[in-house]
Formats: structure tokens, C-alpha cells, sequence
């Protein structure tokens, strides 16, 4: 019995981690591609939903390799920290900041850039990188700190109901 529990134990973590991947990536996806479009003064509906298309790529694929919710939950355990305490969101919303914003911001700017001078634009990529890396640093550590929380109750709940 205790085999089954555990086997259970084991798919709802699995389920919600996916359902978080899923969620979280369509709302940063959808949050980092407009504040980037936005700077740029290259706002359009195509080009968001292109780069919504991107940058979820990006978000699936690092989920692919790295669990990212079982990361950010065993790093504050592991350091004795409640993870649902305000230092347990910092370090959980710092994780989760470094492992998808370098990856997603230098693939989104290379594509705005190569967009950009394809058009003759004569723009530098280092400060247009920089620039990229300081806003989508901060932009997506606080969605991560107040919107996770809010994310993970809704599907904790979710999966409760499924019982």
C-alpha cells in the first residue's frame, strides 16, 4: 500500500510540475515577448504571436531537460528554508529567473536584431542585449515571486478536485 501512495505521490508531483511548466510558460512567454516588443517600438500582433510561439519552444524545451519545479522546491528544503516563505519565493523565483530569462532573452533579441538590420536599422546588439537582459532579469523574477504562488494554489486545487 505504502508503494501506492508513494507511486501516486509521485504522478501528482509529476502533473502538477507539467501543469506549472505549462502555465508559467505561457505567461512569461506571453509577459517577456510584450515588454520586448513593447521597448523595441515593434509591436504587432504577428510579431507577438511569433514570438509567443519562440519563446514557449524555449520554455517546453529547457522543460525537457531540467525540472524546474522540483528545482526550485528542493534547493530552499535542501537549504532549510520554508519554500513558501517570502525567502523561500526569493530563492524559488531567483531559480527559475536564471534558468529560462538568458536562454529566452538572447534567442528573442538575436531575433529582433537579425529583424531589425535585415531592415537596414543600425542598432549595437551588446547594449540592445544588455538592456533586453536587465528588463526581462526583472520583469520575469517578479512575475515569478507574486504570480507563482498564485499559479501553484490554483493548480494544487485543481488536482484536488480531480481526486
Amino acid at each position: 500500500m505504502d508503494e501506492n501512495k508513494n507511486n501516486f505521490d509521485q504522478e501528482k508531483r509529476k502533473e502538477f510540475s507539467r501543469r506549472m511548466s505549462i502555465c508559467m510558460g505561457i505567461i512569461m512567454s506571453l509577459c517577456l515577448s510584450t515588454a520586448g516588443l513593447l521597448t523595441a517600438r515593434a509591436f504587432s500582433l504577428p510579431s507577438l504571436l511569433l514570438n509567443l510561439v519562440i519563446s514557449y519552444a524555449i520554455v517546453r524545451g529547457i522543460d525537457h531537460f531540467i525540472d524546474i519545479g522540483a528545482l526550485a522546491v528542493d534547493v530552499p528544503n535542501k537549504m532549510d528554508v520554508d519554500p513558501n516563505s517570502l525567502q523561500g519565493r526569493f530563492l524559488r523565483a531567483l531559480i527559475t529567473d536564471v534558468i529560462y530569462t538568458p536562454l529566452m532573452t538572447i534567442v528573442m533579441v538575436s531575433i529582433g536584431y537579425y529583424r531589425a538590420t535585415s531592415h537596414g536599422a543600425q542598432i549595437p546588439y551588446v547594449p540592445m542585449l544588455m538592456k533586453s537582459m536587465l528588463l526581462t532579469f526583472t520583469l520575469s523574477f517578479l512575475i515569478c515571486f507574486f504570480i507563482m504562488p498564485v499559479v501553484e494554489k490554483l493548480i494544487l486545487k485543481g488536482l484536488e478536485d480531480k481526486k
